[in-house]
């Protein structure tokens, strides 16, 4: 009876996992064959521009990546034990990831959608648009590096000083005409069309 029951617990365990796997997989394929054609359809039956440029930038193509960690996330209890704190930092990990993967995605369609009035051409956004996503790449990979070895993310913050000098050591020209760029479009001193003697 004792080996009867060991078995089913085993078994039980494994039909656990499976089932798991299936529904984070299954996940993924209806959220994109389902919401992803059913967003992209409604978009390109609105009047508005904005929520094409959501599409052509694929946002909404991203979105069916978050699926499969979420359930594994949820599902994480069971799995064996020893399993389950890896598979809740790997997963959390790559939700980081895919987010700040959907920012960047969506700060492409705001340049798109903000290049399309006539203001974009005296008032220039792509230098601001370019410096949210150097933050957002910067902020993200601490969190995930966090994420990933459970540590808090203020203990990367005491070696960031000297990382930050070497950087600006190394891409000074390239953060000098960044500064320049912004500066040039905060001042309004040239525009598209321009002249430039």
């Amino acid at each position: 009876y004792e080996q009867i029951e060991q078995w089913y617990q085993a078994w039980s365990e494994h039909v656990h996992v499976i089932a798991t796997l299936l529904v984070a997989i299954l996940s993924y394929y209806i959220l994109k064959r389902v919401l992803v054609r059913l967003l992209t359809f409604t978009a390109k039956k609105t009047r508005s521009s904005w929520d094409d440029v959501l599409v052509d930038e694929g946002v909404f193509a991203h979105l069916p990546y978050l699926a499969p960690a979420a359930v594994l996330y949820l599902g994480a209890h069971l799995f064996p034990e020893i399993l389950q704190e890896p598979i809740r930092r790997l997963t959390t990990a790559y939700i980081a990831v895919n987010v700040i993967i959907l920012i960047d995605k969506f700060l492409n369609a705001a340049l798109v959608i903000y290049r399309q009035y006539p203001i974009s051409k005296e008032r220039p956004i792509k230098g601001y648009i370019q410096i949210s996503k150097i933050f957002v790449y910067i902020i993200g990979g601490i969190v995930v590096i966090s994420l990933l070895i459970d540590q808090s993310p203020w203990a990367f913050l005491g070696g960031l000083g000297a990382m930050t000098a070497v950087l600006l050591l190394i891409f000074r020209d390239t953060i000098l005409s960044f500064v320049a760029s912004i500066q040039i479009a905060g001042n309004d001193m040239i525009r598209v069309g321009d002249w430039i003697e």
